[in-house]
């Protein structure tokens, strides 16, 4: 049965289907329509009579509203005067707030502030303008440590001319160009080509022996012991 309109639905009175389960009761999804604005939506609660926050307070008399004036983008609003709902006249304008006044302010500080530009290359792409910490300390959101840099004068001071990455990376980068300077196959021709590749690479002929054979698949038999 579809819900009335002007009716307020207690308990399980107009739902179709119910189960009773563990924590009460688990209510089927079921389409319903919307009082003020009459579009269906789809809803589990027992007592949906409104689509969206709007409708619902849309529908409250006007002498329940008061004036208030949103703490972010000062525009009017009327509301009922219950918990916070006086400080912002939308959910877009709480977000924003909380974001200008929380942990990570310190980069619109930086950007009503400072010259919108690298303070390194000069660059003035908004796409890759960040801010950096100059004492490298995110605790410290003084406007004297803080400088707008680009993506890249920013990666260079915190890894320097790529040293460290190098380091990292050197052996990894040997292992694939020996991988693909090496032949494949198993045959005696292609072992001993490998060997003097590896050679010729300045490994040492075991070690070079041991390349070899581990490519072609093979592991080099060790001798037995004698009895």
């Amino acid at each position: 049965m579809p819900l009335r309109k002007g009716t307020f639905n207690t308990g399980i009175k107009n739902l179709v289907h119910f189960q009773k389960g563990k924590s009460g009761y688990n209510f089927e999804p079921r389409m319903v329509k919307c009082i003020v604005c009459e579009n269906e939506f789809v809803t589990k609660g027992p007592n949906a009579l409104y689509c969206s926050v709007k409708c619902k307070e849309s529908s409250r008399p006007e002498s329940s509203k008061k004036d208030f004036i949103c703490l972010f983008c000062g525009k009017k609003f009327k509301r009922r005067a219950k918990y916070n709902a006086g400080k912002f006249c939308s959910r877009e304008c709480s977000g924003l707030y909380t974001t200008a006044n929380g942990k990570y302010n310190y980069f619109y500080k930086a950007f009503l502030n400072l010259p919108h530009k690298c303070n390194r290359c000069g660059i003035e792409d908004y796409t890759v303008l960040l801010v950096h910490h100059k004492d490298h300390n995110h605790s410290n959101n003084s406007l004297s440590n803080l400088e707008i840099l680009c993506a890249n004068c920013h990666y260079k001071i915190h890894f320097g001319n790529g040293q460290t990455r190098m380091k990292k990376i050197q052996p990894i980068l040997e292992y694939l160009r020996r991988e693909m300077m090496l032949r494949k196959g198993c045959s005696k021709k292609v072992i001993s080509e490998n060997i003097v590749s590896e050679m010729h690479a300045g490994k040492p002929q075991k070690q070079a022996i041991a390349i070899a054979m581990s490519k072609a698949g093979k592991s080099k038999k060790k001798k037995g012991k004698k009895k």
